[in-house]
């Protein structure tokens, strides 16, 4: 898949309208059930409001499925593949609707999202607004002040569907901070572009797994047709110029 050379970060989610009041021995179940579709998923951790199963490689976290009462999530990242997150994801949804059972009025939200991340050692706020909003009234009304730019996280939220059934949100995050900025020394986090694609309603229309898989499709045509070459990829060349 063209987005592995973008090594993006994969996540799904399943939000409720209420918490399911789930013990910890009706996840435990839940979580055998799912390490016995995806082996790999052996790390068990709990904290107070919720349960995770990890996947490690080399102390790093790659997949990892978390419980929350109100909310069900996978997470996989790099060096998994987009293909990896896939197959993982589609062995993930038929177990929630078995073991879950959520009823489609009790859904808020169905989403998958990709996020990008490229490093950069420098004030990422900056960084953005030059490089991606350059010609912009933004970039105007920050030229020549005393200062320097503070946050710029610009987002966009837009229907794919004349309903509004289907959402995508795109979004820049930045993680320059002021002490960072007072000082000129900056930690080289990272600058992240999150697109996810939500299914807000309609949701009895079909099952969770064919819901998934039509949004994981229409995630990957959108971000491939609207963001690759002209965000992202503007984004990951303006922090590779900048570092050298």
């Amino acid at each position: 898949m063209a987005l592995d050379d973008y090594r993006p970060v994969f996540n799904t989610s399943l939000k409720l309208r209420r918490p399911l009041g789930f013990s910890e021995e009706q996840v435990a179940s839940f979580f055998s059930a799912v390490s016995q579709a995806v082996p790999q998923l052996t790390e068990y951790r709990q904290t107070e409001k919720d349960f995770h199963l990890l996947e490690l490689q080399t102390g790093q976290v790659v997949r990892q499925v978390m419980f929350r009462q109100d909310e069900l999530a996978l997470a996989v990242a790099p060096p998994m593949t987009l293909l990896e997150a896939d197959s993982t994801a589609r062995a993930l949804y038929p177990l929630i609707g078995e073991h879950v059972k959520p009823t489609p009025f009790l859904i808020k939200h169905l989403d998958v999202s990709l996020r990008f991340e490229f490093p950069y050692k420098g004030n990422h706020d900056l960084l953005v607004l030059r490089e991606l909003f350059g010609q912009s009234p933004f970039a105007e009304i920050a030229a020549g002040v005393e200062g320097t730019v503070r946050d710029f996280q610009p987002t966009l939220n837009v229907s794919l569907t004349a309903d509004h059934s289907i959402v995508a949100l795109i979004g820049i995050h930045t993680s320059t901070s002021e002490r960072e900025i007072e000082s000129g020394v900056f930690d080289g986090d990272k600058i992240g572009i999150v697109c996810g694609v939500g299914k807000v309603r309609n949701l009895a229309e079909q099952d969770l797994v064919a819901t998934y898989i039509s949004l994981f499709s229409q995630a990957v045509t959108f971000v491939e047709a609207r963001l690759l070459n002209s965000l992202v990829d503007r984004l990951r060349r303006a922090c590779e110029g900048a570092a050298q």
